[in-house]
């Protein structure tokens, strides 16, 4: 099973990771930043593309060609990316609307050079991941 943990992400993550989540839940009170995904096998990274249906994509990465940055690098073991969930009131929401103030938030705390947003993404919007640049 993938981690949660921010320990296994690698130091920019791992710094960034508390002011994102206490900016965020600052800006919106009521609402609660959470991690869902740190670190990801390579194996679990075949089972999640693995799933992908037209017009659901989970994730372009395939573990074979295209690797995530959930996945560790050769001779390492952190990830190099995260993902977040959202709970309002204590129940997890995935509207894309509780997701999009996140660009902001990054921008606001200034890791937009070093820090990339899946918002951000040209071909596949994935707003709750983080990645580094």
């Amino acid at each position: 099973m993938s981690s949660r943990n921010i320990k296994d992400c690698v130091p920019l993550l791992r710094e960034f990771w508390p002011l994102l989540k206490l900016d965020y839940e600052n800006q919106f009170l009521g609402r609660e930043l959470f991690l869902t995904c740190t670190l990801r096998s390579i194996r679990e990274q075949r089972e999640i593309f693995a799933r992908n249906k037209p017009g659901e994509i989970l994730t372009k990465c395939d573990g074979v060609r295209i690797f995530s940055k959930h996945n560790p690098l050769p001779g390492q073991q952190l990830s190099r990316a995260f993902d977040v969930g959202v709970k309002l009131q204590g129940l997890v929401v995935w509207s894309d609307v509780y997701f999009t103030p996140l660009g902001l938030c990054l921008e606001v705390l200034g890791y937009k050079d070093k820090i990339r947003w899946g918002g951000d993404f040209k071909s596949f919007k994935d707003y709750p991941h983080f990645e580094v640049v």
